[in-house]
């Protein structure tokens, strides 16, 4: 998918997600985003150093809210479950 509605200091973004079968209980998720933040060198540096870790903790957490709603059938809403939850549903 390509973003084009947001508010980061982004010039593109492209964000790919997908889910592969392991099993017939278990799934592998990926995703991945490749962007350019505006600025130039300055855009660059920032992305390197705020910005994909910043987006590495969003994927994770949508990754394990993905794994706890596929497990428990139950919505994930603001928050995630706690540590515990998760644990019992995502590796």
């Amino acid at each position: 998918m390509v973003l084009t509605d947001h508010t980061m200091p982004l010039s593109l973004a492209i964000a790919t997600m997908k889910v592969v079968p392991v099993t017939a209980d278990t799934c592998d998720i990926t995703i991945a985003m490749d962007f350019v933040v505006k600025g130039g060198p300055l855009g660059w540096l920032m992305g390197a150093l705020m910005m994909k870790p910043l987006m590495k903790g969003v994927f994770k957490k949508t990754s394990q809210g993905l794994a706890y709603y596929s497990a428990t059938g139950k919505a994930v809403g603001n928050g995630l479950p706690s540590a515990e939850e998760l644990s019992l549903v995502a590796a």
